[in-house]
């Protein structure tokens, strides 16, 4: 889905960008954006009643067995499409279901992890006590995210997993590129500059060839923070960008990296009007 909002928005990034070159407070929003999208809230159904469940197979299962079966991995990657409520109540669903089974910490996107050693607070709290306490960027929609945010307030510990603002201008400023033999191909690194190409109608030329390269660092450094917060504290659950839980290109790549043979399964919950498949993603849980 594309915004005129954000194309627009690009070519203004691209000029601050080439101008300046340095990161402005108006690029550190478009980073923080760049997957987002351009939905707004949408209300929560009443029940999921209609929706459908498929396994990689492409057999289609029951939630219940869909929460047995994945209840049996160190780690669940549940990937989204952002700022739908009703995607976020199907996430409390699923935390409060798999933390009935054990105990998993959840860890977000939307939360930076500098921001950590002040989330223990956020324990068992609510409404705008709950906003207050994590300290949330109302770059996301708190509304979309408040029915899992709740939940895993309510019934697990709470993970910043996203990069800060000073570590993304640390990676622009020149840091190394990530470590890796599975997550840092040609292959994988290519495809996440195609989806920032794509996404935002972008050019992919000697122009915008140096930022293109920056936004695709920054794209996998969130991912390896990401496997990291996870890895360490697993068992866990992470709640992110569909784009970010990607079989192909995002966390479950760099999960591998760390070695610690621990067992991961990605679920996406997306629109019956979004095309995603098998090789993306282990299960796929279509709303209607």
């Amino acid at each position: 889905m594309k915004c005129k909002f954000f194309n627009i928005f690009l070519m203004v990034m691209i000029i601050q960008f080439n101008v300046m070159k340095k990161l402005s407070t108006f690029f550190y929003l478009f980073l923080g954006l760049v997957f987002v999208g351009c939905a707004g809230i949408e209300p929560a159904p009443k029940d999921f009643s209609k929706s459908q469940i498929f396994n990689a197979k492409n057999q289609e299962i029951g939630f219940e067995n869909l929460i047995n079966e994945i209840s049996e991995f160190d780690i669940v990657l549940i990937g989204e499409y952002h700022n739908k409520k009703a995607i976020g109540e199907a996430e409390a669903k699923i935390v409060r279901e798999l933390n009935s089974r054990k105990k998993m910490a959840v860890a977000f996107e939307m939360i930076s992890s500098d921001k950590q050693p002040n989330l223990a607070a956020a324990k068992g709290k609510t409404g705008s006590a709950l906003k207050s306490a994590i300290d949330w960027d109302d770059k996301w929609k708190f509304a979309a995210y408040r029915p899992v945010l709740e939940t895993a307030a309510a019934n697990s510990q709470i993970l910043g997993a996203n990069l800060s603002s000073a570590e993304i201008n640390q990676i622009y400023e020149g840091a190394y590129p990530v470590n890796g033999t599975i997550s840092t191909t040609n292959d994988v690194k290519k495809r996440i500059r195609a989806r920032i190409v794509e996404s935002h109608e972008l050019a992919d030329d000697a122009e915008n060839a140096q930022m293109l390269d920056t936004l695709v660092q920054i794209q996998q450094y969130k991912d390896r923070r990401m496997a990291d917060v996870l890895v360490q504290n697993a068992p866990s659950i992470l709640i992110a960008g569909k784009f970010h839980t990607n079989k192909n290109v995002g966390v479950p790549l760099h999960i591998k990296e760390f070695k610690r043979n621990l067992r991961a399964v990605t679920l996406a919950i997306v629109d019956e009007d979004e095309q995603i498949n098998a090789a993306e993603s282990d299960y796929i849980w279509i709303l209607k």
